[in-house]
């Protein structure tokens, strides 16, 4: 066995000790109820809104059917054209006892549009407390009760929800439910487990007005692709905290296509590598499988490295059993856990190069820190 292949060995080692370190991790955050607070605010739901996607009319009905004494939804579009104007007045219409207004605008202030909906509809805001939510959120009716206590506590200044992915029936979005619960769930409370930033995430930002304004409201972060985390980092700056509420929500994952996939998943790669570059290229260790493979292949399956492709392999389903279990989510299929793996590492390479990203069929370009331009700025 050559020393090339015995790195790739002790690679894989790493990886499978990050498995295990995450899935401890994932059981200790999850063994915990959410903590209730003391008092129950009142406040106002934020929901920018483009196009009428998959499950969005029940998405949105669970906010409307949320167990709390006192609270606003104020949905934002841009245009009066879009199609899911007709689900949000149907649904405003059989929730009348609900506190709810569309606001309608236009105006586009930066290069993020869900930004600039956001920005439009702060004047419609009844309450001091606002709670912002993307369109594929879905929740129990003690979503509020269990999100909002937190920031009772004058030393925070977020609180944020992680979220268990929901496919639709499609394969696709089977695929992308796979990379969000036993991807991205486990590798951000890895990152909480070491004492690494905790980030801050679009399924649930709860907010004070005045800690808005604190950071300069909207206008802050209104050119920036990674919204959430822009928001996060910077009330990281004032001195309070981002913390992640026990509370987990539910993502609708609607990818119907492979291409759709790809390039949300491209997107998101490219999104983290702008803001923390040097951790998106040392989240490669986090898939043990693939070093185990190219091991086995470069030594022609040696006794060293058919052992370590065998412990990822087992690790990797270990971790997604007991994730599936933590989380309540039906079983995923054995079969596509290698495939899944596969597919994160071809994504992996190509967030690595170039700077474009898709998002709502607009061609934009990502630098550094998430600054946004549109490709023909950048072209030119």
């Amino acid at each position: 066995m050559d020393l090339f292949s015995g790195i790739l060995i002790g690679l894989t080692a790493v990886g499978i000790s990050y498995l295990a370190a995450a899935t401890v991790a994932v059981r200790r955050f999850l063994v915990r109820a959410p903590d209730r607070g003391p008092e129950r605010p009142a406040v106002t739901i934020l929901k920018p809104l483009c196009g009428n996607e998959a499950g969005l009319e029940d998405n949105l009905r669970s906010f409307a059917n949320l167990d709390y004494p006192s609270f606003q939804i104020v949905y934002g579009v841009r245009s009066s054209s879009d199609d899911v104007i007709p689900v949000v007045e149907k649904l405003i219409a059989e929730r009348n006892d609900v506190n709810q207004e569309l606001v309608v605008d236009e105006c586009v202030q930066g290069k993020n549009l869900k930004v600039s909906s956001l920005r439009n509809m702060i004047p419609s805001a009844e309450h001091d407390l606002f709670v912002i939510s993307d369109s594929d959120i879905r929740v129990t009716p003690e979503y509020l009760n269990e999100v909002v206590g937190q920031l009772a506590d004058p030393g925070v200044g977020v609180v944020t929800c992680l979220y268990r992915a929901k496919p639709i029936d499609t394969i696709w979005s089977r695929f992308g439910a796979l990379g969000i619960n036993h991807g991205f769930f486990p590798a951000v409370l890895f990152s909480r487990l070491v004492g690494i930033d905790e980030g801050c995430f679009g399924a649930t930002m709860a907010i004070r007005r005045g800690t808005l304004d604190e950071i300069g409201g909207f206008d802050s972060i209104k050119d920036l692709l990674s919204d959430d985390y822009a928001l996060g980092e910077a009330v990281r700056k004032t001195g309070k905290k981002v913390v992640i509420s026990r509370h987990v929500v539910d993502m609708i994952e609607t990818s119907a296509k492979f291409r759709d996939l790809f390039l949300q998943e491209v997107r998101w790669g490219r999104t983290v590598r702008s803001v923390v570059p040097v951790g998106y290229v040392g989240s490669v260790i986090t898939n043990p499988l693939i070093f185990g493979l190219l091991a086995a292949a470069f030594s022609g399956f040696s006794w060293p490295a058919s052992t370590a492709l065998l412990a990822a392999l087992a690790t990797r389903l270990w971790m997604t059993r007991t994730i599936d279990t933590y989380l309540e989510i039906r079983p995923a299929a054995m079969w596509m856990i290698p495939i899944r793996d596969l597919m994160s590492f071809g994504v992996y390479l190509a967030s690595l190069t170039g700077s474009e990203v898709v998002w709502r069929d607009r061609r934009l370009h990502v630098r550094s820190g998430g600054q946004l331009t549109a490709a023909a700025e950048s072209d030119t």
